[in-house]
């Protein structure tokens, strides 16, 4: 949702933070697997399990000539905090995929 805006914004390397709630999973949509479910999690629209390999977000915004991408998790306050600030400060378009918790759908 929103990929063809990413890889856009990343050509054009407007001044930009994009950051993204990554679940890895579409929580509003009670849990359907999404392009970065990992192989083999169950999900309701996987219910044997993910057959589609994921894929790497910040591989892809970096092919499309992101400067700045990095991934963080969202426990790591302060290496989120610093990627944040990071971001901010960088002259161009960043990219943080902030790997998030989803208490409800993503057990795994």
């Amino acid at each position: 949702m929103g990929l063809g805006h990413l890889l856009h914004a990343c050509r054009r390397n407007i001044n930009l933070t994009y950051i993204v709630a990554n679940n890895e999973n579409y929580g509003l949509t009670t849990g359907q697997a999404s392009p970065t479910t990992p192989l083999h999690i169950k999900t309701r629209s996987t219910p044997e399990g993910n057959e589609i390999l994921p894929f790497d977000p910040n591989a892809l915004s970096k092919a499309a000539g992101c400067a700045y991408s990095v991934h963080v998790i969202d426990k790591d306050l302060p290496l989120l905090t610093q990627a944040i600030v990071d971001g901010i400060k960088h002259d161009g378009f960043s990219h943080i995929d902030v790997d998030q918790a989803c208490p409800t759908w993503r057990k795994w």
